[in-house]
């Protein structure tokens, strides 16, 4: 079951790129997150793994994904995962409310690691390492 829309047809990639902001690491994903697209998750997974900063939270940017297939829920659990052992906390932020109940219903985040837009999500981040 996609749960995208449809100009998901257009695109059929996922990249992603990872900032350093202070103290956190921002992950913004763009394009298709799907079965195909899986190996991109899990290489982004495998760099936050590999850097060595002391990063408190890891946000995970969603403004720029165009679908988000069921098969791809492992893999964002993965990718969770490795986060919470770095240790750091998580924050997703520009995620449309169908995938928000899709990763809320299967354990992968927890209610208050949603905010909404990025800005938004760096300054409640920002009050919280005052």
């Amino acid at each position: 079951m996609g749960l995208g829309n449809s100009s998901a047809g257009r695109v059929s990639n996922l990249e992603y790129t990872i900032l350093e902001k202070g103290h956190h690491l921002v992950v913004n994903f763009r394009g298709v997150m799907s079965e195909r697209t899986n190996h991109v998750i899990n290489e982004c997974q495998k760099e936050i793994n590999s850097r060595n900063t002391a990063d408190k939270f890891v946000i995970l940017n969603f403004d720029s994904v165009v679908s988000l297939d069921d098969e791809v829920v492992g893999s964002i659990r993965g990718l969770q995962s490795a986060i919470r052992r770095r240790p750091a906390q998580i924050r997703v932020c520009c995620i449309r409310p169908e995938w928000k109940k899709i990763f809320s219903e299967n354990d992968i985040f927890l209610k208050d690691e949603f905010g909404e837009g990025l800005e938004s999500t760096i300054e409640n981040i920002s009050r919280i390492n005052q």
